[in-house]
């Protein structure tokens, strides 16, 4: 393989499931992707590559979020490079420092972001209007926003 992909994967098999799929030959819709800047465990591509990170939703939008956000988390395990393919979640980074948020955008591989530089994720529906980019804000109000309309993770 020339070049190492990690995607996140919605599919609906056990009622809704996410999947962190090592590799480009997935099926399911690709929510966001990254590509480490770290090396990869050959264990990582054994069962298809596939790691469940969250299944049977039914509907519960938290878990789904919850789900997204552990994805962030495993990109910034591997000094990843992120970027988002699908306009059905809103991701928001705290930048490290000043706590600046970044609003990330769907738009493909083109203009990934490097993780390193951030100390929380917040994943909210899309149309969330509770986080403002570029806005400076402490890592517990990002939680706080994240666990009350989404969910809200730590990074580091």
């Amino acid at each position: 393989m020339n070049r190492i992909i990690h995607q996140l994967v919605f599919d609906v098999v056990n009622e809704g499931t996410l999947f962190a799929v090592w590799g480009e030959n997935v099926s399911g819709q690709v929510l966001a992707c990254f590509k480490p800047n770290k090396p990869v465990p050959a264990f990582k591509y054994s069962a298809s590559g596939k790691q469940e990170l969250m299944r049977k939703f039914r509907g519960e939008k938290a878990r789904f979020y919850e789900g997204c956000a552990q994805f962030f988390k495993l990109a910034k395990e591997y000094e990843g490079m992120v970027w988002l393919t699908s306009p059905s979640i809103g991701v928001y980074l705290r930048e490290n420092g000043e706590g600046s948020m970044l609003k990330m955008v769907p738009g493909g591989e083109c203009d990934p972001v490097s993780v390193s530089n951030f100390t929380a994720v917040a994943v909210l529906p899309p149309a969330n209007t509770s986080i403002v980019d570029g806005v400076k804000m402490m890592q517990e109000q990002v939680l706080r926003v994240g666990l009350n309309e989404g969910w809200g993770l730590a990074l580091s």
